[in-house]
């Protein structure tokens, strides 16, 4: 028999140990679900913001896990009460930007067991919203069919692609990564890695875990950032904070390669390696004035051979549309943003104020 259960997360460190041995012996789970992601998320929620377990058990032993936040009206009163999934409802700590969401689940758990944990969840939990950010296919699902059987709104606020490069399949293939670049791109990049090695120096890719000493390489690639994008996701003092609570849980997985052309950085990336599969996370790239240099290019396939030649299966560049994606991966698969809303008069409220000020007769 199943029972879901839907209590105040109080015991963080029960709460983990349980999560800790259902990961160990669930299906596909990725690194955004892992005790060390999970741990380093519950490190620092905001204050006023109340954590919830849901947990549906077999015979008392957990068969499907998720933390919920429930955060207060904002704003005040009128304000929707929003809950998320494995996220607080507040920007900085939320730029963390966690992805292939999901309920942590056992191989056996079938779609109809999430069902049934969104009808006791949203019955336990008096929000007006539930939000799951970049939703796996299965949990999309789920979502669609609660609340399509209990007539609530849902809204996809966002789809997204996951690009990846199939390592595997190259490596069965016998050749090099570069060489499967075709077409002018191909062309262009192999001319950039020719002028790199010509004019800056030999190309390496060194790679660093947090158990090697990688600061140096660390400033390296928050300062190419920050340089880049004025001042870009390191600047949020929450986010890296939360990374380096990542590290100290994680510090074999968490992996920055450091590009070299010579003696002279072209890029550092910041990737996740995980049972095969490497997730690339963000980066700090050397532009230069001349743009047949092209770092990015040349970063992401000296990581693919990097990453090829060390075993791994799969090189994932993670959600979201970007043409350096498109142009070295494939999609794969699509995390939808979902927003469910619960009828009621502060919900039809809002919904009649957002349509009273797009009316045409308002415009101007």
């Amino acid at each position: 028999m199943t029972e879901i259960i839907i209590e105040p997360l109080t015991d963080r460190e029960g709460f983990l140990a349980r999560w800790t041995t259902l990961f160990e012996r669930a299906a596909n789970a990725s690194f955004y679900l892992s005790p060390a992601w999970m741990g380093a998320w519950l490190d620092d929620p905001p204050p006023q913001t109340q954590l919830f377990a849901l947990e549906a058990r077999n015979n008392g032993a957990p068969a499907m896990m998720a933390a919920f936040a429930l955060a207060p009206r904002r704003p005040p009163v009128l304000g929707p009460r929003q809950a998320r999934l494995h996220e607080f409802g507040e920007a900085s700590r939320d730029a963390v930007y966690i992805e292939y969401n999901d309920f942590l689940s056992a191989p056996d758990v079938d779609d109809a067991l999430r069902v049934k944990a969104l009808d006791a969840l949203t019955a336990r939990l008096g929000a007006d919203i539930f939000v799951f950010r970049n939703a796996r296919a299965p949990l999309a699902a789920a979502l669609s069919a609660f609340a399509h059987a209990k007539d609530w709104p849902a809204a996809t606020l966002n789809e997204q692609p996951v690009y990846a490069v199939d390592l595997a399949a190259i490596r069965n293939e016998g050749g090099a990564f570069v060489d499967t670049l075709h077409g002018p791109l191909g062309s262009k990049i192999r001319r950039a890695l020719r002028r790199y090695e010509e004019e800056r120096g030999p190309l390496t890719a060194r790679a660093l875990t947090a158990l090697d000493g990688w600061e140096e390489s660390w400033e390296t690639m928050t300062a190419l950032h920050a340089a880049r994008w004025k001042p870009g996701v390191f600047a949020n003092e929450k986010l890296v904070a939360f990374h380096e609570r990542l590290r100290r849980a994680a510090p074999s997985v968490c992996e920055l390669l450091h590009v070299f052309a010579g003696d002279k950085t072209v890029g550092v990336l910041y990737s996740f390696v995980h049972a095969g599969r490497v997730m690339g996370y963000q980066s700090g790239l050397r532009f230069e004035g001349d743009k047949r240099f092209m770092p990015g290019y040349a970063c992401h396939v000296l990581a693919c051979q990097h990453y090829l030649e060390r075993g791994f299966d799969v090189y994932d560049m993670l959600a979201g549309e970007a043409e350096y994606k498109r142009r070295l991966g494939a999609p794969t698969q699509t995390l939808s943003s979902i927003a469910l809303e619960r009828p009621g008069w502060r919900n039809r409220l809002r919904s009649f104020v957002r349509s009273f000020r797009r009316s045409p007769e308002r415009a101007g």
